[in-house]
């Protein structure tokens, strides 16, 4: 998601949005993840290329995206801090 919050109103809108641009475009996307952030600096995802995901996000009806992103199908977001003082992020250990 854009530079957003899982907590604003419309996030629910706009990850619904983004499952039905894939879905309506097939084959251009490899990988589409939404991130978000918590207080304590972790970080978690949504796979948004992942069938249940998809599922999930079409047929949730909460007001909060944090629910989704505090759900089962969340999964960690690693940042990785190189020695050189450089922030990078990768997914489970990838690098940027």
């Amino acid at each position: 998601m854009d530079p957003h919050g899982d907590w604003l109103g419309d996030s629910v809108a706009k990850l619904k949005g983004y499952v039905a641009y894939i879905k309506d475009h097939p084959g251009i996307f490899v990988q589409v993840l939404v991130v978000a952030d918590e207080r304590d600096g972790s970080y978690r995802y949504l796979d948004l290329m992942t069938k249940s995901v998809q599922d999930a996000i079409e047929g949730f009806k909460g007001n909060s995206a944090k629910e989704l992103f505090n759900g089962q199908l969340r999964k960690a977001y690693n940042v990785i801090k190189e020695k050189t003082r450089k922030t990078t992020v990768g997914v489970k250990g990838y690098s940027k």
